[in-house]
């Protein structure tokens, strides 16, 4: 059968070739697009993978390392194994102001309720050896007899000096009636039955 479809002589295609090759076409592309379809795919997947050559492919993969990563730090934050930058766990020695300076400011309020009994419990066992619940009392009640009522408590600092019974020292900036200006509390406090307990107070 013939074909309708004009034929190009030899002379005719020479042109035609020199012009593709010029604009950078393929030679698949003169057949029919039912068949060239799949192929010219291909061959630009091929082109465009050749020009980005080996550092596209690593660039990806880093991607995916970064990925897998973020999703095992993820994981690891919701489990509890790393710790949270939104918050942190106190120190030792953070913690450990906190409970002496809150244990010593307790002390004191017991001090200015006049509650001898209750504030003598606190105490460390090497002041109740040095001083009766009676002897603590007399003092206490001269001492405030001669301040006055307490009028504010501020905390001036918590100190650990290197001692071999682990003392903390604890000091308020505070104010009395019968003084005009502040004087400063000292509170020494120990740790003994897994409390702090007062071993010694000052008052100048």
């Amino acid at each position: 059968m013939a074909s309708d479809t004009p034929q190009l002589t030899v002379k005719e295609k020479e042109p035609l070739r020199l012009l593709l090759e010029e604009e950078g076409a393929h030679p698949d592309s003169l057949v029919p697009k039912e068949l060239g379809d799949a192929v010219g795919r291909s061959a630009a997947a091929d082109r465009a993978q050749a020009k980005q050559g080996p550092a596209h492919g690593r660039r990806r993969l880093f991607i995916l390392a970064g990925v897998t990563l973020m999703t095992l730090l993820l994981a690891a934050l919701a489990m509890g194994v790393v710790p949270s930058p939104l918050g942190h766990a106190p120190a030792p020695e953070e913690v450990r102001q906190e409970e002496t300076q809150a244990a010593a400011r307790s002390w004191l309020e017991l001090v200015d309720a006049a509650n001898a009994e209750a504030s003598y419990a606190l105490t460390s066992e090497a002041f109740r050896e040095l001083n009766t619940l009676e002897t603590r009392t007399r003092v206490s009640a001269s001492v405030r007899m001669l301040l006055g009522a307490t009028v504010s408590r501020q905390l001036v600092s918590v100190e650990t000096p290197p001692t071999p019974q682990g003392y903390t020292i604890v000091k308020f900036a505070t104010r009395f009636e019968n003084r005009e200006a502040a004087m400063t509390e000292t509170v020494s406090l120990v740790g003994e039955g897994g409390t702090w307990r007062v071993a010694g107070v000052f008052v100048e």
